[in-house]
């Protein structure tokens, strides 16, 4: 229900879910995606948690950056980036020119690439995910034509707009809020 959840923007309801599997499964790494909810609602210290789960783990690799980055941990997430596994799927390249480990123009590049090319990814959490991170990076236009998208495809992300700390600057742009009002929409269709 987690998941149905959390694609629904039903960041609340997904907690109290992951709270419950976890009492009635503790230790159970499969839980760890809840860290994404508890990320975008704010709740890094419970994110942490459920990271922990696997932790040790390539996917544990993965998150951790975008754990440290809401924290506003920039020197912890630069490092952590240096540490994630370099698949595709992953998004170091991303990471890597946010924390401003590659120099600026490949963020131009990387962010140009995401916005028109996102017809390729299939999963619109991911859409959701690079928007964040684009948004935490000052790449606006970018960040919101894809986290457009990921409403348009179905994830309602009404709850994460308004509470992840990534998005910070972005919600004073009138296209926010534009956004916010497609997955509000989302929400009640």
């Amino acid at each position: 229900m987690a998941y149905v959840y959390r694609y629904a923007g039903m960041l609340e309801q997904t907690a109290k879910e992951c709270d419950t599997a976890l009492v009635l499964d503790p230790g159970n790494y499969t839980f760890r995606s809840c860290a994404w909810a508890f990320m975008e609602l704010g709740n890094t210290t419970r994110a942490a948690e459920f990271i922990r789960l696997d932790a040790g783990s390539e996917w544990a690799a993965y998150v951790t950056p975008s754990l440290l980055l809401r924290e506003g941990k920039m020197a912890e997430a630069r490092e952590a980036v240096k540490r994630m596994p370099s698949a595709p799927r992953y998004h170091r390249d991303l990471l890597e020119a946010c924390v401003q480990l590659r120099p600026t123009p490949e963020l131009d590049r990387i962010a140009h690439e995401l916005e028109t090319n996102q017809g390729i990814e299939q999963d619109p959490e991911v859409l959701y995910y690079e928007g964040a991170i684009l948004g935490y990076c000052g790449k606006k236009q970018a960040a919101l034509h894809l986290l457009q998208n990921a409403v348009e495809r179905n994830f309602c992300a009404s709850s994460n707009l308004l509470n992840d700390p990534l998005l910070e600057k972005l919600r004073g742009d009138p296209g926010f809020n534009k956004v916010l009002a497609s997955a509000r929409q989302c929400l009640e269709d």
